[in-house]
């Protein structure tokens, strides 16, 4: 069983056309009703018979760019199956750059009390706010060396940005210092055999070859994260929640995991306080999915100030 992220609510219903990318259990989910007055105008995928009666086939996924070019789409829903996630973040990157909110299917699980009172969300809404401008302000002596100290030594760009899974798996820009080499990325995919965490949907290596010399201090204190409280003021993150991952990442997910996408990703969490020398990712989902379901506004002000012996003592991954 599957449950969908909520829809955009800058769009008005009637005028909201959604794309849907894939074939896999998230599809057979899909029907009018659920989509809350969106209305399909049709599917990609690599099996045409696995489109259901009713949703036109537009063809394979490689097909998405010209789609987008000749249909008006107002919100892609990505229902990739195990054979197809390894395309989530060409289809997720594409969507972003195209400024087209994208998301995932959700496991079903109780709602989040974040979720069931607006009072408490715009609780944590007034703290992300208030504590993202202090620690910019506070900190800004520290983001202006640093930024310095970057381009000093290994030039620029200062700043990384990459495109990761927010809430509903709706593709953001992450921010963050600039930790390694310019050809990081490209290198990823062949590192990836050495990945040191279990579980096969995260992706850290302890002595990352492709991490500098003054990057290595930043990401040992957490540093190099900063820019992230950014991101926490335009309401893309939240100061606590899951880490936002990576798509080639959420392409390996577990049909449970898919549930910590359910809220906004955050700087720090539970895991983070309490799992730092783990290296099972499945126990840092169950401690994003403890946080989710005993959520309230004073856990995430303990977890704040928890994080900040976490960092001190440089542990973790």
């Amino acid at each position: 069983m599957y449950t969908l992220a909520p829809p955009s609510e800058e769009m008005a219903p009637e005028r909201r056309t959604l794309l849907v990318v894939g074939d896999g259990p998230g599809l057979a989910s899909l029907t009018r009703d659920s989509l809350s007055g969106a209305r399909p105008i049709g599917v990609l995928a690599g099996d045409r018979a696995a489109v259901p009666t009713g949703w036109a086939y537009l063809g394979p996924i490689d097909q998405l760019p010209h789609v987008l070019r000749t249909q008006s789409v107002a919100e892609v829903a990505l229902c990739l199956d195990a054979s197809e996630r390894s395309q989530m973040g060409d289809v997720a990157a594409l969507c972003m750059k195209a400024g087209i909110p994208t998301w995932l299917p959700l496991a079903v699980a109780a709602e989040p009390q974040a979720e069931r009172h607006p009072a408490a969300r715009t609780a944590k809404r007034v703290l992300d706010v208030v504590g993202a401008l202090t620690g910019m302000i506070v900190l800004s002596p520290v983001l202006l060396t640093v930024a310095i100290a970057i381009a000093a030594t290994d030039g620029f760009p200062v700043m990384f940005r990459q495109p990761r899974a927010g809430l509903g798996g709706r593709p953001f820009s992450i921010m963050k210092f600039r930790t390694m080499g310019r050809d990081a990325d490209g290198l990823r995919s062949a590192l990836r055999g050495s990945n040191e965490v279990s579980g096969g949907a995260s992706f850290k290596l302890q002595s990352d070859p492709r991490v500098t010399r003054l990057g290595a201090v930043l990401r040992k204190t957490s540093i190099d994260e900063l820019p992230q409280l950014w991101n926490v003021l335009l309401g893309e993150m939240s100061l606590v929640g899951p880490r936002p991952h990576p798509y080639d990442d959420v392409a390996g997910y577990q049909p449970w995991q898919f549930r910590r996408l359910s809220v906004k990703p955050g700087l720090t969490g539970l895991w983070q306080v309490e799992l730092r020398d783990d290296p099972d990712f499945d126990n840092w989902v169950r401690k994003d999915l403890e946080y989710i379901d005993g959520w309230s506004i004073w856990r995430d002000i303990a977890l704040i100030f928890r994080t900040i012996p976490a960092v001190i003592r440089g542990t973790g991954r």
